[in-house]
């Protein structure tokens, strides 16, 4: 429809499956912007004037095209760094490609314990989700809580799912819940939206917490299955698929309202976080103002992602001796600053680990909902942002 070839040939386009908002995107675009200005200058490494190149690939959170687009940067278009963004699905096999070619590489938004599993790794590094930490949280905030300490699971067959669940069971019998509907067999196929099943055997159990992992079109279809089957927990955590303010919009009532107000999600940051960035010399808070108004949409989590990013490869570039695979790792290496999500140093393991919290999605008047910090056990630095929290109210 946009094109100016195709003038005339189509009178309307409807849009179908997914949703025609990509806050991610549209976020790493905006990102991309603004750094650009900062460090249009490029920088002297090694006694020569570098400018930087940005070359945009899309994995479509697919594992098999993450690594084609990875060939490519390495082969054809002969990249000095890789970074890649979001989930194992990307991760993993970016970090296999850089590993096979010899290409220093960074990527973020993935959980640690799957990405360990594909090392150990010469040439990529990692900033990640800390999983253990993650449900900790969760159950550390639960302890608060007055519920029967039951535990339904929705989990699909991702290697995030199976990696929760690895994790949840354990530690749920550890501090004295019960899980239901747990085991390999019982969960979820990836891809399905049909959860009906699952959301009535735990409605049965009376569970008044339930943990799901799934990606947002998949959260929506639950989401209607607990509506439709009258299940009413006290608190819901939606983990993967619910980070954007537009997800949790799009799950409405039959009156079109919002229906989950008051859910809740790991905290992958917020503009709550104390942190500034250095390359761009602003706070979560100015950087998240500078976005809603150029935007005129809510500053997402992944602002923090995207910024980490290149506070760390302005760091590198800064620092490094020569513009050679083996100077950019050990740059990369000896990364030890402050930066949009904390501090950034990388262990033998090549992990710098996230500051996870929990944080729900209370209602806003100017986005509709908005996540608030309601725990933050593992990150004493952000104790002093954690708000109250809500149960959720049917009967609102």
């Amino acid at each position: 429809m946009n094109m100016p070839a195709a003038d005339g040939l189509y009178h309307k386009a409807m849009i179908m499956s997914g949703s025609s908002d990509n806050g991610g995107m549209i976020n790493a675009s905006k990102c991309d912007d603004l750094v650009k200005e900062k460090i249009a200058g490029g920088y002297d490494i090694g006694g020569q004037h570098y400018t930087v190149e940005v070359i945009w690939g899309d994995t479509e959170t697919d594992a098999t095209k993450a690594a084609e687009v990875a060939t490519k940067l390495c082969t054809q278009d002969k990249v000095d760094l890789l970074v890649g963004q979001w989930c194992p699905e990307t991760c993993n096999p970016v970090s296999a490609i850089a590993e096979k070619y010899g290409v220093p590489c960074i990527v973020s938004g993935s959980p640690d314990t799957s990405w360990v599993q594909g090392g150990p790794y010469e040439w990529s590094y990692g900033f990640m989700i800390p999983y253990y930490d993650q449900i900790e949280t969760y159950f550390d905030y639960f302890d608060t809580v007055d519920t029967n300490k039951k535990i339904g699971l929705v989990l699909d067959k991702s290697v995030d799912g199976i990696g929760l669940l690895d994790i949840i069971v354990p530690l749920a019998e550890s501090r004295g819940y019960t899980c239901v509907n747990t085991t390999t067999a019982e969960l979820a196929d990836e891809g399905a939206t049909d959860f009906t099943t699952i959301v009535q055997a735990i409605k049965d159990q009376g569970c008044d917490i339930v943990i799901s992992s799934m990606m947002a079109f998949q959260l929506s279809g639950m989401w209607n299955n607990i509506l439709s089957l009258g299940y009413q927990p006290k608190i819901a955590i939606m983990a993967k698929g619910m980070h954007f303010v537009s997800d949790v919009m799009s799950l409405q009532d039959d009156k079109g309202n919002c229906s989950a107000v008051d859910t809740m999600t790991e905290g992958q940051w917020t503009k709550a976080y104390t942190y500034s960035s250095p390359v761009m010399g602003m706070t979560g808070a100015e950087l998240s103002d500078e976005f809603e108004a150029s935007l005129n949409a809510p500053a997402d989590n992944t602002i923090g992602w995207d910024f980490q990013i290149w506070d760390c490869l302005n760091d590198v570039f800064s620092r490094a001796t020569a513009v050679t695979p083996e100077a950019l790792r050990e740059a990369i290496a000896a990364t030890d600053i402050d930066s949009t999500y904390g501090h950034i140093k990388f262990g033998e393991d090549h992990i710098s680990p996230i500051p996870v919290t929990l944080a729900q999605f209370k209602a806003d008047e100017k986005w509709g909902v908005y996540p608030h910090i309601v725990g933050a056990s593992k990150v004493p630095e952000l104790a002093g942002i954690v708000e109250e929290s809500n149960m959720l109210n049917w009967n609102k």
